[in-house]
């Protein structure tokens, strides 16, 4: 208590008495001179985002908290690298036991490339991307190889060149394109090669892409999970060192920070900011609004300062 009497008379010399009351429960003295209105009122205007980002920082950087050993971010990263790794095992035991019966190949070097790209972000990018890089990839080989007798050792040059043209036009990279358009473009034998672009290389991207899709599924879940305990982990720290009347004060003060628009509830939007301002989340609407659902008691698609207040009791009665 005496670091927050400390703060307080710090603070008295340049707000009045009524934003140092508010001011007492900052964990950070970063923004001590940021003057908060009274949570109660709801005529004040919507605060400047950068103050916002500013406010709920402190909160996120609270001292008393420990930091957690898992995280939303560490998590995801190794499910992702977990998931990646599985699937290309897969492949090639799948590939093992169905060759020499049927003879098809699943597996190739350049799914290796593929794979980073279907499971480095939470969600595999729309086939779209894959589908039409793949189409100007073959269309490419086919006139290269066409002229192959020309250029020579310099083929894959010109597919290279061609490719990452259309890929800086396009605003979208998928390496494996560019090895299966050096591939139509160096062969040897006449002909198109159909058995190769149909497997490994549609069977497998087809395949990889749908266990990269299925497990976004599980690693959404498990991050908008992690991330609820992590934004209301920081808060029931401090808490829990505060007396009964102290905790409503400081609850409403950080509500009222992420009520935007002053209307005493929280959306979907609003959550998607704070999350972003307090622990740098980049939550897409759809996760922001899977959030609010499980904090949400009323089943109306908001939560109110009591809805908020009881997440936060739950936690302190653990």
């Amino acid at each position: 208590m005496s670091e927050l009497r400390r703060r307080k008379k710090l603070d008295e010399e340049d707000t009045s008495q009524e934003d140092t009351q508010n001011e007492e429960f900052l964990p950070n003295e970063k923004v001590k001179q940021v003057k908060f209105k009274d949570v109660a009122k709801k005529s004040f205007r919507r605060p400047d985002p950068q103050r916002q980002a500013s406010i709920l920082k402190s909160f996120a950087n609270d001292q008393v908290s420990k930091p957690l050993l898992v995280t939303s971010r560490r998590a995801d990263a190794i499910l992702a690298a977990f998931g990646m790794s599985m699937s290309l095992t897969m492949l090639k035991i799948l590939e093992k036991a169905i060759k020499d019966k049927i003879g098809v190949t699943l597996h190739g070097g350049f799914l290796i490339s593929s794979g980073a790209n279907f499971f480095f972000n939470r969600t595999p990018p729309s086939p779209k991307a894959f589908l039409s890089s793949s189409i100007v990839s073959i269309i490419l080989g086919i006139c290269v190889n066409s002229v192959q007798q020309y250029l020579g050792d310099y083929c894959d040059a010109f597919c290279i060149f061609g490719m990452m043209t259309y890929w800086k036009l396009q605003g979208n990279n998928f390496g494996a394109a560019g090895s299966l358009s050096i591939y139509i473009a160096t062969k040897q034998s006449k002909g198109f090669p159909f058995v190769y672009v149909c497997s490994p290389y549609l069977l497998g991207h087809v395949l990889l892409y749908l266990m990269a899709k299925g497990l976004s599924i599980a690693r959404q879940k498990i991050r908008i999970m992690l991330i609820k305990r992590e934004f209301f982990h920081v808060e029931s720290s401090y808490l829990r060192t505060l007396d009964p009347d102290m905790q409503e004060k400081r609850l409403r003060l950080l509500f009222n920070r992420m009520d935007l628009s002053g209307d005493g509830t929280l959306d979907a939007e609003e959550l998607q900011s704070a999350l972003k301002s307090a622990f740098d989340e980049d939550l897409s609407l759809e996760e922001a609004k899977e959030f609010l659902v499980s904090v949400d008691r009323t089943g109306d698609g908001v939560v109110d300062f009591d809805e908020f207040k009881l997440v936060i009791d739950d936690i302190l009665r653990r």
